[in-house]
């Protein structure tokens, strides 16, 4: 930006650079817009961010960012006319603000699903579609995992049938589709079955936060429900609550992350696998957090 411009609000410049689709949070969202403000303009503050989005010259817009108070589908009106939203975008952030906003589940997995349809027609290419497909669903990665065992068969009623909740032949057919199309399995023409084509799937690529979003969010109501649909010699519960200091999380996450990496590692080993198992990890805060990071 050049010094003579160096001071000049431009947020429709600045939203073409940060969109909303690029946020699970609409907080987020807005903080990322005034940290590249702040970046651009000098001694710009929540004050002039606020009277710049149409909130006035107060602490409203402030109080939103920090987790105080929720942003409105009216405030939210200001927003999108304030950075010049159309289309997707302006779609996206209504449905993000009732995403962040809802308070009963149902309410909650509506906006999710709406986000994640909007997600995958912006996404650039049907790769990217089909991964945020890929973890839009707990079966997907099953049904993947499911194709190692020696009593496979490649019939959508054996799949639907096998697992457990059981789905529809259909979402079985239409699952073992997207598998093949990602890449993720293929048909071996000499042992006349499907096998794995890549050892391991990592949730790192771009597009996938959403649909991860929204796959962790119906495995925790699988493992709710294994509590009673399952006997207790097949499963394994446990839980700990713990004080911490936040600097500790790094190495907590750390060591999480490398314990399942040595029970994948495990299972790798295995030459005669003969059934389908989910391992799940969560670490969350129970309380406010210091200085009110991470707070809504």
């Amino acid at each position: 930006m050049s010094q003579e411009n160096s001071n000049t609000l431009d947020l429709k410049e600045v939203g073409k650079r940060v969109m909303p689709s690029d946020f699970l949070d609409y907080r987020l969202y807005l903080i990322a817009i005034y940290e590249q403000l702040k970046a651009e303009l000098d001694g710009f503050n929540y004050r002039k961010f606020g009277e710049a989005m149409g909130f006035g010259f107060g602490t409203l817009l402030h109080q939103i960012c920090q987790g105080y108070r929720p942003l409105s589908q009216k405030s939210g009106q200001r927003v999108i006319k304030a950075m010049g939203l159309q289309g997707i975008q302006k779609e996206y952030l209504t449905s993000l603000i009732s995403y962040g906003n809802a308070k009963k589940t149902k309410d909650h997995e509506a906006a999710l699903e709406k986000l994640m349809a909007l997600k995958r027609s912006l996404s650039p290419s049907v790769l990217d579609r089909d991964m945020i497909a890929y973890f839009s669903q707990w079966f997907h990665p099953a049904i993947r995992e499911l194709v190692i065992l020696e009593e496979f068969q490649n019939d959508p009623n054996w799949i639907a049938d096998y697992l457990r909740p059981k789905i529809s032949a259909e979402q079985a057919k239409e699952s073992m589709e997207l598998l093949e199309r990602i890449g993720y399995i293929t048909f071996d023409r000499n042992t006349k079955r499907f096998i794995q084509s890549t050892p391991r799937i990592s949730s790192g690529h771009e597009v996938e936060g959403l649909g991860l979003l929204n796959y962790h969010h119906k495995i925790l109501d699988l493992a709710k429900a294994a509590l009673s649909d399952s006997e207790s010699s097949e499963r394994d519960f446990g839980a700990v609550t713990i004080g911490i200091n936040p600097e500790l999380l790094p190495k907590i996450k750390d060591r999480l992350h490398k314990f399942q990496v040595e029970i994948v590692d495990l299972a790798d080993k295995e030459s005669d696998p003969q059934s389908i198992y989910q391992l799940n990890l969560q670490l969350f805060p129970m309380t406010k957090q210091p200085n009110g990071q991470g707070n809504k």
